[in-house]
């Protein structure tokens, strides 16, 4: 059996049972995955050689293959499970366990299979610049299209209810989520989607693909999670952001080799975003 017919049969069972389950609660879980084994599709249908089987593990196209399909879906069904099937403790025991997995499943690639160590250092300034530049030309764009449209068509009272459910309102619990998000979770993303995911999706494609390979996985992972949290076209315009932003910060990747210029351009857009939280809070 070849991969790609492999993934083929497991598109086609995940959306039989997408499409005829009764069990809502787990269809979320199913068309994610249903989506990323699609894309694992077509990156195999287009690399080359176009024959890759199910013993051949030492082709770097089809390890490239089986550690993107290991990791891609880790973070999302982390927020399926801790926001949807499973709550309260469990769930964020499977979250911070993902969180580890995340961490732990690219260094060990990279060293047990890739048989490299990887380069986190600062290798030029001209990087960090960039990532300042468009660090601070992003959150102007956010912030721009908030007073345009979110302080038009928002209901902040609906907001503030998602804020509520979640301890949010409370002060403390706000800027430490905040603080979080914005020195350690938006790293841990440049890590996974940037360093890792585009790493091996270029093994794969084009250098331009695994841009696109990389933003559309870090998009998915957002798109599902806002899905519990907001309405349907806040999520699909904040997605479409979202991807053009995974765009630019995989093309900083590209250009300077290291993760230090997308992260501290994430990391301003992160600033940007909660202080518009922070206001609406306080209205």
């Amino acid at each position: 059996m070849t991969f790609s017919i492999f993934l083929k049969q497991r598109v086609n069972f995940s959306c039989q049972i997408l499409l005829h389950s009764n069990i809502h609660r787990y269809k979320p879980l199913l068309l994610t995955d249903a989506l990323y084994t699609m894309i694992f599709a077509l990156m195999s249908k287009y690399s080359d050689p176009m024959k890759i089987t199910m013993g051949e593990y030492s082709s770097s196209r089809k390890s490239a293959i089986i550690a993107l399909s290991i990791m891609v879906p880790i973070p999302t069904i982390s927020v399926i499970f801790s926001m949807n099937l499973t709550q309260g403790i469990l769930g964020n025991i499977i979250w911070f366990l993902s969180k580890l997995m995340l961490v732990a499943i690219p260094l060990i690639w990279c060293m047990k299979v890739d048989k490299y160590r990887p380069d986190f250092g600062i290798k030029n300034l001209h990087g960090l610049k960039m990532g300042v530049y468009t660090g601070i030309g992003m959150s102007l764009v956010v912030y721009l299209a908030w007073l345009i449209l979110g302080r038009s068509y928002l209901d902040y009272s609906e907001i503030k209810g998602v804020f509520l459910s979640t301890g949010l309102t409370n002060p403390g619990v706000y800027f430490g989520l905040a603080a979080y998000w914005i020195f350690l979770n938006s790293i841990l993303e440049e890590f996974v989607f940037r360093w890792f995911i585009f790493e091996q999706a270029e093994k794969i494609l084009s250098s331009n693909s695994a841009i696109f390979i990389s933003a559309i996985a870090f998009t998915l992972h957002h798109t599902v999670a806002m899905s519990f949290m907001f309405p349907l076209w806040i999520n699909l315009l904040a997605s479409i952001g979202i991807f053009l932003g995974g765009c630019i910060w995989s093309w900083l990747y590209l250009n300077h080799r290291n993760i230090w210029s997308p992260y501290v351009s994430h990391m301003l857009v992160d600033v940007t975003l909660f202080a518009i939280g922070g206001w609406i809070l306080l209205r």
